[in-house]
């Protein structure tokens, strides 16, 4: 068991030792609560009787949905703070040797200015472990939030119920939760000791893609296909009549492929970020972080690290819409490339080519199947999935601006199911449409 005063941090490096490592855990009030304890072991991990459950962990990969498994990130963290202090014995030990070798006579002079290196280096190593102080640091960032996290924490990491059944279903809680989880993953980041890579999975058809609070239905028209959440998020399908009109909607009747190309070009181009359209990216972004900080939506740098999943496209369209920036709908892929790191879906020519094939089959088509008592035309945004999708592109509908409006997406699928068994296709090889 290592002991230490209290002034062992302003000891030279020649009276330094190990048992510096201890006076860490006597200057800290380890508060915490009777249930946090029964979760959460903070029993110090230079204690003689420690015993690690991981080998020296260099890295945390997990995903959740609800619920992060803490108890098990938590060991890992300890186990990790167990493996350097451990490190600092064994440099000891090792610094030790090197000495002993130095007093030798016979050592050659390429040899002692080879060990003065190792010294320093293994000095350079210890120190920045004593000084960086890393128990300490986890125990004052983490107890306050696990003392909390505990009391919503779900059963199944309680361990009141089987592994995989997720019991926690009351929405507040879990968005309580869910803070707690983000502020314990950026205290653990902040500690650089570990390569972390924890993603959640985020249950789109139930959560508000702004706060990840169920939708609430009383607040959805479909009517005007509108849903507008208490966080901000808005979606009530942007009006394309300025900035989108020839691109989102089928011409009522087909005069010429040339301009159906273009249309299906431009579209493309933009989805795909080909488009080179500017935008004021740093006053866009600089607004959206601020914003996003406020109202609880997704943290743009954890998407780009990598700790929580990519957002769909309509959090880009909420913070366009937020913003007075629906002028710039027309390129929000690339706003979403940009800001989000969102992956561009990669198309070869050849599926390029038959893409642009089927669209114009269908162009010329659809005046047989679209009906006088009806006005409304197929939504483009269904019809740039569906084609990509059958020409075996890559990509998920939550990339697209689907329309909220039961009615409009129950005629655009059915009509475009008719037209392409029109057009020869089995019924097999026409994607489900399931938006």
């Amino acid at each position: 068991m290592f002991t230490a005063p209290v002034d062992n941090y302003e000891r030279s490096m020649a009276t330094r030792t190990t048992s510096d490592l201890d006076s860490v855990s006597n200057h800290i009030d380890l508060t915490l609560t009777e249930n946090c304890k029964l979760y959460f072991d903070f029993t110090h991990p230079s204690c003689e009787n420690y015993f690690p459950q991981f080998n020296n962990p260099l890295a945390a990969e997990l995903v959740y949905e609800s619920d992060l498994n803490l108890v098990l990130l938590h060991q890992i963290v300890k186990d990790r703070i167990y493996s350097l202090i451990r490190s600092v014995s064994i440099d000891e030990v090792k610094l030790g040797v090197i000495n002993l070798e130095m007093s030798f006579s016979y050592i050659t002079p390429i040899d002692h200015r080879f060990n003065l290196v190792k010294i320093k280096e293994i000095n350079s190593r210890i120190d920045n472990i004593l000084k960086s102080n890393y128990w300490d640091r986890y125990c004052k960032a983490v107890i306050p939030i696990l003392n909390k996290y505990v009391e919503i924490m779900s059963n199944e990491f309680k361990g009141n119920i089987s592994s995989g059944c997720n019991v926690s279903v009351d929405e507040s809680k879990i968005s309580e939760r869910l803070k707690y989880i983000e502020k314990y993953i950026d205290a653990i980041i902040d500690l650089n000791i570990l390569k972390v890579k924890i993603t959640r999975k985020n249950k789109v058809e139930n959560l508000c893609p702004g706060c990840l609070k169920s939708f609430d239905s009383s607040n959805s028209s479909t009517d005007e296909g509108r849903f507008s959440c208490k966080c901000g998020f808005t979606d009530n399908n942007i009006s394309h009549s300025t900035e989108y009109s020839d691109l989102n909607k089928l011409a009522p009747q087909v005069t010429g492929n040339s301009k159906h190309i273009k249309t299906f070009t431009d579209w493309l181009d933009k989805f795909l970020c080909r488009s080179g359209d500017s935008y004021p990216q740093e006053e866009m972004f600089r607004k959206f972080d601020e914003f996003s900080l406020r109202n609880n939506y997704p943290n743009r740098y954890y998407v780009l690290s990598g700790l929580i999943s990519q957002p769909d496209l309509s959090v880009i369209i909420s913070l366009l819409q937020n913003h007075q920036y629906s002028h710039y709908y027309t390129i929000k892929n690339t706003i979403r490339r940009d800001y989000f790191g969102w992956k561009v879906p990669e198309i070869t020519s050849l599926q390029e080519s038959k893409a642009l094939e089927l669209y114009l089959n269908i162009q010329e088509k659809f005046p047989e199947f679209r009906g006088d008592e009806r006005k409304t035309n197929i939504n483009g945004e269904i019809i740039g999935y569906t084609v990509l999708i059958m020409v075996g592109v890559a990509i998920s509908s939550s990339d697209f601006k689907i329309p909220i409006n039961s009615d409009t997406r129950a005629y655009s699928k059915d009509t475009l199911f008719n037209i392409l068994l029109s057009l020869g296709y089995d019924r097999m090889s026409i994607p489900e449409m399931d938006y």
